[in-house]
């Protein structure tokens, strides 16, 4: 939630200095930022929202805000992208390994290796 003011006389900025939008301010559920004035006001509302004091000093947190995000969402992918290429490669290497094994195993590789393989029928 965004609450701004351009311009205007200092009676029109007393309307912020209400107490019940104060108290609706306080208890609102989403956080609320403020530029209604300059550094010399300050109301009520200025003190129980994120004040930022001009309209520009809100754009300039939002605009900031949301390029932080943005450089921690391309990163948090990079590095999942990074990680999921990880595993497929130990994926491979794993299958790659069953499939000698398997190959090791097998009666014909066996008799290559010059063994017999004897059995003995009970009677």
């Amino acid at each position: 939630m965004i609450i701004v003011r351009v311009g205007g006389t200092q009676t029109k900025f007393m309307s912020f200095d209400d107490y019940e939008l104060s108290k609706y301010a306080v208890h609102f559920l989403l956080p609320i930022l403020i530029g209604i004035g300059h550094d010399r006001n300050t109301s009520r509302v200025d003190l129980v929202c994120f004040s930022y004091k001009t309209p520009s000093k809100v754009a300039t947190f939002i605009i900031d805000h949301n390029f932080e995000f943005e450089v921690e969402i391309l990163d948090l992918k990079g590095r999942v992208r990074l990680r999921v290429e990880n595993l497929i490669e130990k994926a491979k290497d794993d299958l790659k390994k069953m499939k000698r094994l398997v190959k090791s195993s097998s009666l014909a590789t066996t008799m290559q290796r010059e063994f017999a393989i004897i059995t003995i029928q009970s009677r």
